[in-house]
């Protein structure tokens, strides 16, 4: 058999696992297109905690050369043509100057033909997702130096409040470019749990706590910090609103932070769970499969 015709065979076999990944990839829209025809009363067709899953199990089942990384991006494109294929789907992202990455990490999660509309501010974006002109808000990581923070925007009990719902990238750090940032995504949907999960609290307290004090009194009923950032509202008295982010999946009214209130030792005038998120994909976890394995023997 000579080379041209072993090349041949190859494309051809090429052209036969196309057509079959091209088959299977309308079979898949077909059942989304049952998925829309069956739900009722849903505002925002996403499901960020059920893609996050999918995405997990692909990457860990997933043997060979081809890039894990190019393997989430695919399915990302995949998720955003079906989901606005059950109904309208846009995006609000904050952009000015300083955040200028931020549409791009946008494209990156929610599709590059899906429909994006760019904002100056925070506040407008939140606007844009309580009016339904937008589905999802791409907003900034939140820092501990903010001087006017977004965040204090979701502190509300209102079913219309915003509520965190995914962190990108998703796909690890590995997909920044220079200069890059995080973001969080802010959605009028409750999140839902992945089983590899943070959960973002709002306590509003009468005074500041270090988040020296705020720590132990979280671990000594399970709760594990990870992130704290506060913020105190000159117009309002008595009133300072901490950001805490914490390990795991919490409900509403979970008694763990009732417990850790009364461990403070400090009048908390409301706690509220701002939203939640499935934890991105590591580095380690998007390596190839040697080096993956390679990694886990040293760490052993």
């Amino acid at each position: 058999m000579t080379a041209e015709i072993s090349l041949e065979d190859l494309r051809r076999d090429i052209d036969r696992i196309d057509d079959q990944m091209h088959d299977l990839l309308m079979a898949r829209a077909a059942i989304g297109d049952r998925i829309r025809a069956a739900k009722t009363g849903s505002a925002v067709n996403l499901r960020p905690g059920r893609e996050a899953t999918i995405l997990r199990r692909l990457v860990t089942r997933h043997r060979g050369p081809f890039p894990k990384p190019s393997l989430v991006r695919i399915w990302r494109e995949v998720f955003a043509g079906l989901t606005r294929l059950q109904g309208p789907f846009s995006m609000a992202v904050l952009g000015h100057e300083p955040q200028r990455n931020l549409a791009e990490l946008a494209r990156d999660q929610y599709g590059s033909h899906t429909p994006m509309n760019v904002y100056p501010s925070a506040r407008r974006v939140m606007e844009a997702v309580v009016r339904g002109d937008a589905s999802v808000g791409v907003l900034p990581m939140p820092r501990q130096d903010d001087d006017d923070p977004w965040w204090p925007y979701l502190v509300s009990e209102s079913a219309a409040t915003p509520r965190i719902v995914a962190r990108l990238p998703f796909a690890g750090p590995v997909n920044l470019r220079e200069g890059a940032q995080e973001a969080l995504v802010i959605s009028c949907l409750n999140p839902d749990s992945t089983g590899d999960d943070r959960t973002v609290l709002a306590m509003d307290m009468v005074e500041p706590v270090s988040i020296a004090r705020l720590t132990p009194a979280l671990e000594a009923v399970d709760l594990k910090p990870t992130f704290s950032a506060r913020w105190r509202n000159p117009q309002v008295d008595r009133s300072v609103l901490h950001m805490v982010e914490i390990g795991g999946y919490l409900v509403a009214n979970d008694p763990r932070v009732l417990a850790a209130q009364e461990a403070l030792g400090v009048h908390v005038n409301r706690s509220i769970v701002i939203g939640a998120y499935a934890v991105p994909l590591s580095p380690e976890a998007l390596m190839p499969n040697g080096n993956a394995s390679e990694t886990a023997r040293r760490a052993g």
